[in-house]
């Protein structure tokens, strides 16, 4: 009896093992389709400055002439009299079959959809109906890559969203990523942060960005080449971190990766994810002299500490340039 249940015992452990395997094998598999990556030891370690370039779902209201007053800026326009609208054209066709009478607006605005009937006006100059508004339909910009996942290509940056409407990052319907050349340097000081200026080059995609989220843009690198000296790191995270010595990466004005010195002023206590989990201040004079601190295009820009990657630059400090916040990495995988 006791050579059966010895048996028994074994054939439930061996399936209950295999019941474990696939359903985390579904799981895994599932996250990442749902634009999220497999949690892993390793990563590749990125710094490197890169263009992302991202098609908006609807048109994004960038000004509105004096006339029109039921539209803000950062509203997007979904669909005209339920017809989804993706360009300039949409917009135009659709006026000029119904802009004589009021049109029914599908928008966002604030992360919250919303319909409004309103009158287009009628331009003298092009003798034809308008809402008043510029658009467009693509939010880019500069920023820096966080990590790379060996095995699928997941990629994280940023930190941040590209952009939001108050409370909510801009739904996006993919984009691509791009390698930036760095030409010129605005050193951040009080009162006034400085920034990267670079330049895309959309001659050639390195990869896709699928997510504008919270904690920064995610999506998959397909090419690599744009990165110089793959370096994988271990992946350390809110467990791992603490106050004292750390190291940022960053790519200035040469395109190499570079590390810098900083101290991990605050560590905060997050059970849920949220952008301000660190507080840091940058102590490199080498940095320091070059950029003055944290300026804009660093966002994304990894935070080593211990051989272990444990974060990202989101902001900086308006009132003190070598002073800004990160996020956990745990928030960004």
């Amino acid at each position: 009896m006791f050579k059966v249940l010895k048996k028994t015992m074994l054939f439930l452990l061996l399936f209950v093992s295999f019941l474990c395997s696939f359903s985390s094998q579904q799981t895994n598999s599932q996250f990442f389709c749902l634009g999220q990556t497999q949690r892993t030891n390793q990563v590749i370690l990125g710094g490197q400055t890169i263009g992302i370039s991202c098609q908006t779902r609807g048109l994004l209201v960038m000004a509105c002439a004096d006339y029109c007053d039921y539209l803000k800026p950062n509203d997007i326009i979904i669909a005209i009299n339920n017809q989804t609208v993706n360009s300039n054209l949409d917009v135009k066709n659709l006026l000029k079959d119904g802009g004589k009478e009021s049109v029914l607006l599908t928008i966002i605005r604030d992360g919250n959809e919303m319909t409004m009937n309103i009158n287009p006006f009628f331009d003298l100059l092009t003798q034809k109906y308008v809402l008043g508004v510029w658009v467009k339909n693509e939010i880019s910009g500069v920023g820096t890559l966080t990590y790379v996942n060996p095995n699928t290509g997941y990629f994280g940056s940023l930190g941040h969203p590209m952009l939001k409407q108050r409370t909510k990052p801009v739904e996006v319907q993919g984009g691509k990523v791009y390698s930036c050349n760095v030409f010129g340097i605005v050193k951040g000081k009080k009162g006034v942060p400085g920034e990267l200026k670079g330049v895309m080059s959309r001659s050639k995609a390195y990869g896709d960005a699928l997510k504008n989220s919270e904690h920064g843009v995610f999506g998959t690198i397909n090419d690599y080449s744009f990165i110089e000296n793959i370096k994988l790191v271990d992946v350390g995270g809110r467990k791992t971190i603490k106050p004292g010595k750390a190291t940022i990466y960053c790519s200035l004005t040469d395109g190499k990766v570079e590390e810098y010195d900083i101290e991990i002023i605050k560590t905060n206590y997050q059970n849920v994810s949220n952008d301000k989990s660190l507080v840091f201040k940058v102590v490199d004079k080498d940095l320091i002299s070059k950029t003055g601190g944290i300026v804009q295009g660093m966002s994304g820009s990894p935070i080593v500490q211990n051989g272990k990657l444990v974060g990202a630059v989101t902001h900086v400090f308006t009132n003190d340039s070598t002073k800004g916040f990160g996020v956990y990495i745990d928030w960004m995988m």
